[in-house]
């Protein structure tokens, strides 16, 4: 109840203060688990994606921000997964595999981290890992646009901006490919994931 009550609000302020538009909706799944492979430029990026979608949308958050009063309530009841950002956080990387395997929906990012100039980065490979764990998992691109001009990384609260979300079609990972390391296979499937998200983006660019 309380996610749909902030999904509400996050509609209304997106429409007035961003004049928010997206575009690719029905791309989306209607059931089973779904992987959202997304650009990363602002922190209005998460509930910016998920806010128009029938399906809620659970999130990666760094395990530190949900030591932050009232901060760390809210994330608790938005459907976010805590992961130690420092080694490998194992248990964690089982917790987001485990809603996927649920046929949940999760929104990650290749990037890792936050663009600074606002164009796309280069993939790390743990969402390559999350991938290469959930057999015929759908994987949805998605680009997001505006939100850097919106609320850069150095910014300290979002200015009035257009900001658009485009869904691209769902693709699937093959499995069982022994060519590679398993470190080879994750980047290799995180680079593809980042490839599929430019070409939505080389399609909105065109229009």
């Amino acid at each position: 109840m309380f996610y749909r009550i902030m999904q509400l609000l996050i509609i209304l302020v997106s429409k007035v203060y961003f004049r928010f538009t997206s575009d690719g909706r029905k791309q989306i799944p209607k059931t089973g688990g779904v992987l959202l492979v997304a650009n990363h430029c602002s922190f209005l990026d998460p509930p910016l994606i998920a806010c128009h979608l029938q399906r809620a949308v659970h999130y990666m958050t760094k395990e530190d921000l949900l030591r932050i009063p009232v901060l760390g309530w809210f994330l608790r009841h938005v459907n976010t997964i805590p992961i130690r950002r420092e080694g490998i956080d194992r248990k964690g990387l089982e917790r987001v595999v485990e809603v996927l395997k649920r046929g949940e929906v999760l929104l990650v990012f290749p990037e890792g981290t936050r663009s600074h100039d606002g164009k796309i980065q280069n993939p790390r490979r743990g969402v390559g890992m999350i991938a290469a764990a959930c057999e015929n998992i759908a994987i949805v691109p998605v680009c997001i646009r505006g939100s850097f001009e919106a609320m850069s990384p150095v910014a300290r609260f979002p200015k009035p901006h257009k900001i658009h979300v485009s869904f691209g079609e769902p693709f699937h990972i093959r499995h069982g490919d022994n060519a590679a390391s398993h470190k080879e296979r994750y980047q290799q499937i995180s680079i593809l994931m980042m490839d599929k998200i430019r070409a939505v983006q080389k399609r909105l660019s065109a229009e």
